[in-house]
């Protein structure tokens, strides 16, 4: 390839592309803390808290009656784990199709002359 000059769009272009891929973290971290707590973090807790201190403790017992005994917010807070995590995945995908998009038309203005 064979370069020319960058113009100050083609900055520009570049910096909003930059930008763009700032988002891949994010997205990543999001996905990440919604798997981990929905998978690991909170059944863990609700397994291990549960029974014991539901015998001693009565605010604790009726908490654990709505959440895990009769289906109450327990599995509607794994929903929306499950799906908040779905949801920041393919918000991934659409960033990553945008910034291959976006990106092929600032090289091609870039690097105009392919010689290999």
């Amino acid at each position: 390839m064979d370069p020319t000059f960058i113009t100050d769009q083609q900055w520009v272009d570049y910096r909003h592309l930059v930008s763009l891929l700032w988002l891949f973290p994010l997205l990543m971290f999001v996905v990440t803390t919604c798997l981990l707590l929905r998978f690991g973090i909170l059944p863990s807790l609700w397994n291990s808290r549960g029974e014991e201190v539901a015998r001693s403790d009565r605010g604790w017992a009726e908490l654990h009656k709505i959440a895990v005994k009769a289906h109450g917010a327990w599995p509607l807070s794994q929903a929306a784990l499950f799906v908040g995590a779905l949801a920041a995945l393919a918000g991934l995908g659409m960033v990553f199709y945008f910034a291959q998009a976006w990106s092929r038309g600032v090289i091609e203005e870039t690097f105009n002359r392919w010689w290999i």
